[in-house]
């Protein structure tokens, strides 16, 4: 199916319209779909890099602050409810992992094709897509006195629920956020998915090494 600016590109080369209106009416499609609501999903051609990589340093201040609510981010994507709270120590190394060790392996996978890229619009990409995150783990950790702890009953209880609804939405909103930002980071045109795939996979593996160790 022929979309919409292929067939602003086809009236232009037919001469029904004039090259200025063409290009008058690719402007208008490119902002009606760079919308209040596209921004939520793919905010990043109109980030600058100062400030995404404040919203990236605001994603690590956040995690620290979770951490006194036990909730720890032990991986470059992961997200764990503790009993009591994560020591200071382990919080530092959990941000991190969370955000340069990604943002580095993104970098990584995206030079590896394209041989082009700055590390800073990586990391920004990696702190604004940890945003969804962030809000799933304040809801887990507001809810950490009515979770339950034995798993015959985690399966029933309504407060799993609730983080259920809450947490499968977040991770998905983190990945397109992650995607589009690597998209517009490394400007790939071809392999972007499989680029992608590659690097976090391998921020996921050298995050629990990191940590482990």
């Amino acid at each position: 199916m022929t979309n919409t600016k292929e067939q602003v590109l086809e009236m232009i080369a037919a001469k029904r319209i004039s090259a200025d209106d063409g290009e008058a009416l690719l402007a208008a499609l490119q902002g009606v779909k760079r919308s209040k609501w596209r921004m939520l999903v793919d905010p990043f051609e109109r980030l600058t890099a100062m400030q995404s990589g404040l919203v990236a340093a605001i994603a690590a201040t956040g995690g620290l602050l979770l951490s006194r609510w036990g909730v720890r981010f032990d991986g470059a994507f992961d997200l764990h409810l503790l009993p009591g709270t994560v020591s200071l120590g382990s919080a530092l190394a959990d941000e991190v992992v969370a955000l340069p060790l990604p943002a580095a392996a993104l970098w990584l996978a995206g030079f590896a094709v394209v041989r082009r890229g700055r590390f800073v619009d990586y990391l920004g990409a990696v702190g604004v897509a940890r945003l969804p995150l962030l809000l799933v783990g304040f809801v887990a950790g507001s809810m950490r006195g009515v979770l339950p702890v034995d798993p015959v009953q985690a399966a029933r209880a309504p407060s799993m629920i609730v983080l259920g609804l809450t947490s499968v939405p977040g991770i998905v909103w983190t990945g397109v956020l992650l995607f589009n930002g690597f998209k517009t980071a490394s400007g790939l045109q071809r392999w972007k998915g499989t680029s992608f795939a590659v690097g976090v996979v391998v921020a996921e593996i050298v995050s629990k090494i990191v940590l482990r160790f």
